[in-house]
């Protein structure tokens, strides 16, 4: 298990810079972020990134690849709006995340990661297979390119995502798909409290944002969302942590280390659905960030019984 941030890549940044700045926070890792379609096809681009990597010790764990066209963030236009599942926007978004794997794959990276969007629930819904078909084709290039395709939470139940999931790997194969699981979206959406999502999801579960939000008040708009605050030990507050989930661990071992960096993370809002320690504080875990996480999971052991 690795624990990094999560770095955006847009047209004027200085990777060399961005990078240096996750080393400065004692990491390694990071999941790279990445929007603008002239980035993913930009071979010099994927060159100053594998630069900036080597020369700082950084290791790009999963590639999250946007998409274009209009984008809403609420329950009412977001429906129409976002991901692979409007119809207008369908074959479009699918050619950019077909490129962004590949570009995903120059740079060495085997987790490819994005927002499918508002993912129907009744999978009798004209639009469920439509949706499916394009994620199918997604996966069947990520698997072309040795990735895992993983989806990240928030815009449907958890329920939901797994059989969308468990529909696309029997054409795709097992192990072709996965979660990243961000909790705050899952309350910002209204649609779980994450420990119980991670009762759903189990064995997918391949990465972690550590976010905090609020679930929604008011039926239009999202919850808000709660960004991490400075901890002691970060010279630079980090945009979000990112936790990268080893595959060969017991999917009970991920539930207790996710408990364990939500609280690092100071999520103060939503402790009431973690059944946090008292006693394990933010400024414990400052001191020593990394190797307090390590030492945590060593401890455990490997049947997750601990």
């Amino acid at each position: 298990m690795r624990v990094g941030v999560v770095v955006r890549m847009e047209a004027d940044t200085d990777i060399d810079e961005k990078f240096a700045e996750v080393r400065a926070m004692g990491m390694e890792s990071c999941q790279l972020v990445c929007w603008e379609r002239k980035i993913i096809n930009d071979e010099k681009a994927a060159e100053a990134i594998l630069a900036a990597a080597e020369k700082h010790g950084i290791t790009i764990s999963a590639f999250w690849c946007g998409w274009g066209g209009r984008k809403v963030w609420d329950f009412y236009d977001g429906q129409l709006t976002l991901g692979l599942v409007p119809a207008d926007y369908r074959a479009e978004r699918v050619r950019m995340l077909l490129e962004g794997s590949d570009f995903a794959k120059k740079l060495g990276v085997t987790d490819f990661v994005t927002h499918v969007g508002y993912m129907p629930e009744n999978p009798y819904d004209p639009n469920y297979q439509g949706t499916l078909n394009a994620c199918k084709e997604v996966a069947e290039r990520c698997k072309k390119n040795g990735q895992v395709f993983l989806f990240e939470t928030g815009q449907e139940t958890p329920v939901t995502l797994k059989r969308a999931l468990q529909d696309i790997e029997k054409d795709v194969g097992e192990g072709c798909v996965g979660v990243n699981l961000d909790p705050a979206n899952l309350l910002m959406y209204g649609k779980a409290n994450p420990v119980d999502a991670l009762e759903v999801f189990g064995e997918y579960e391949c990465g972690v944002h550590g976010k905090d939000g609020k679930y929604p008040t008011d039926g239009h708009l999202l919850g808000e969302e709660e960004r991490t605050r400075r901890l002691p030990i970060l010279p630079v507050k980090p945009a979000q942590i990112y936790v990268i989930v080893c595959r060969k661990h017991p999917y009970r071992n991920i539930c207790r280390s996710f408990r364990w960096q939500w609280h690092m993370c100071q999520c103060r809002n939503s402790e009431r659905y973690m059944n946090l320690p008292v006693d394990f504080s933010s400024e414990q875990f400052s001191r020593n960030f990394v190797n307090h996480f390590v030492e945590k999971e060593a401890d455990a052991g490997d049947d997750g019984t601990k």
